[in-house]
């Protein structure tokens, strides 16, 4: 099964933006409005759809693997070069609150296998990453 999305924004003289998605999988629509100092980057969106796609992966490695755990953090890194403009460089963090060691199984070369974002930015970019166990508890 494909799953689609589509995903729209607004950004108002006054600062106010709105961003809007609808996914085909019912109760997973999503509209955030935010105003701030300044308008969001394309970069910083790329970034947050890099996290939520490598905490997607994990999350079906982990139920695959029957890996116990009580809450995930991704953190990711984007650099973009300018010329010609392209991400250049992708570094990630995830760490995971568990009692146990996160087995070999979720490596982080397992998980960029089952993550599309990640693997269409990371073409021709530099990029490392690191699975961690936490204490179980929140991360």
């Amino acid at each position: 099964m494909q799953d689609q999305a589509k995903a729209w924004a607004a950004l108002a003289t006054n600062g106010e933006r709105s961003m809007h998605t609808t996914s085909d999988r019912p109760g997973e629509d999503l509209s955030l409005t935010t105003k701030d100092t300044g308008p969001a980057t394309a970069l910083e969106f790329a970034a947050l759809a890099v996290a939520v796609d490598l905490l997607t992966a994990f999350e079906h490695e982990a139920s695959i693997s029957g890996v116990s755990w009580t809450g995930v953090e991704v953190n990711v890194d984007l650099e973009r070069g300018d010329r010609p403009p392209r991400i250049v460089r992708v570094d990630y963090q995830i760490r995971v609150a568990t009692d146990d060691a996160v087995p070999a199984q979720i490596a982080s070369h397992q998980l960029e296998a089952h993550a599309p974002v990640f693997a269409s930015l990371v073409v021709g970019a530099e990029h490392t990453g690191h699975v961690v166990s936490a204490s179980a508890g929140p991360v």
